[in-house]
């Protein structure tokens, strides 16, 4: 069963001078913050995921990366991406997005791709479904870190399905997500999803 509650972090966890466990570890990401030239608010968000990914046994991230366009998410997820292939863990960090341009553009693939939503979702065939479930777990084997980006046009109804195939996938129905740490990045300002209802938006009068 699903409950609804707050995890409270140490403040340190969230601070410039958190250190990592390992030393070199605290050396890649300075040196990867260094290498894009993040700014306050980009080393910030990056700190945090970089920060899960070296603590010992964290709970689950669901965290929303938020922002104008402009404003250098994109460069965020590059610097992530560096930071888990100079520590040998590339694999554990996708990316994904709505749309197979946008998704090119972060040298990912698009969450229905990835997870195998909204393929023969015509078909009743047990067997076919246990077959895209076979190749949807083989796709993320190994994945920690979901970033989806352009989350302003996942509708409610898609985010559920995402939600509900991870859950399926590592057979984990009590975490949102199967347990999967998902880094949500857009701009609610931004483009809605297409004739569905946005996760966020202003209340109709």
């Amino acid at each position: 069963m699903v409950t609804n509650s707050l995890l409270l972090l140490a403040p340190s966890y969230f601070q410039e001078n958190y250190r990592p466990p390992r030393v070199s570890d605290r050396v890649i990401a300075s040196q990867t913050i260094a290498d894009y030239g993040l700014n306050t608010e980009q080393k910030r968000a990056f700190s945090i995921v970089a920060n899960h990914s070296t603590s010992v046994a964290p709970k689950q991230l669901l965290m929303y990366l938020g922002g104008m366009g402009g404003t250098g998410k994109t460069q965020v997820l590059r610097a992530l991406k560096a930071f888990f292939a100079s520590r040998g863990q590339g694999h554990r960090l996708v990316a994904t997005a709505p749309t197979g341009s946008t998704s090119s553009l972060l040298g990912g693939s698009t969450y229905h791709y990835l997870l195998g939503i909204n393929q023969r979702k015509s078909d009743n065939d047990s067997n076919l479904r246990s077959l895209s479930l076979s190749v949807a777990r083989d796709r993320i084997r190994g994945i920690d870190y979901i970033f989806l980006d352009e989350v302003s046009m996942v509708a409610c109804h898609e985010l559920c399905s995402i939600s509900k195939k991870l859950a399926e996938i590592n057979n984990i129905h009590d975490l949102p997500f199967g347990g999967v740490n998902f880094i949500f990045s857009g701009d609610f300002a931004q483009l809605p999803p297409v004739s569905s209802n946005p996760l966020y938006g202003q209340m109709p009068s």
